[in-house]
């Protein structure tokens, strides 16, 4: 068993190297994920004379809580949004529930007549599953022959 287990983490293991090239990947792309973010944080607290000047920028001219100022006299306008999202988001978090259950509880029956055409037509068709589901299939019975 440890022998076993040395093999199988000799050939798991990544050379520091890589796992450096590896870290410097991902921390660039989370820096590209999280500039965008970034510039709508500071593009908020920008005065509008320096957007009109300079456009969407990381380095504005002027500061201001200008628009922050104006979203806490719009409460009301924000709170309705604030209710129709929550709203919408739980209706469609039940509907979505209620129609995927209802498939799924259907296409688990091995009498349902139209499983098969229903999962050939399903938008999660996956063609090799298609292909492998024959040999799985085959090998089940021929080891069902040997036991």
């Amino acid at each position: 068993m440890a022998k076993e287990k040395h093999t199988v983490l000799k050939y798991t293991r990544v050379k520091p190297a890589t796992n450096v090239a590896i870290s410097l990947l991902f921390i660039f792309l989370a820096f590209i994920c999280l500039m965008p973010a970034l510039l709508v944080l500071i593009v908020s607290f920008s005065s509008e004379a320096s957007i009109r000047m300079k456009g969407y920028s990381y380095f504005p001219n002027a500061l201001s809580m200008a628009s922050y100022e104006y979203l806490a006299r719009q409460t009301g306008y924000i709170g309705r949004a604030f209710l129709n999202s929550i709203g919408i988001t739980i209706v469609g978090t039940v509907l979505g529930l209620i129609t995927t259950s209802t498939m799924g509880f259907a296409l688990s029956r091995p009498n349902y007549r139209l499983r098969k055409f229903s999962r050939s037509n399903s938008s999660f068709h996956n063609p090799a599953r298609s292909t492998t589901s024959g040999i799985m299939s085959s090998s089940r019975r021929h080891a069902s022959r040997i036991s």
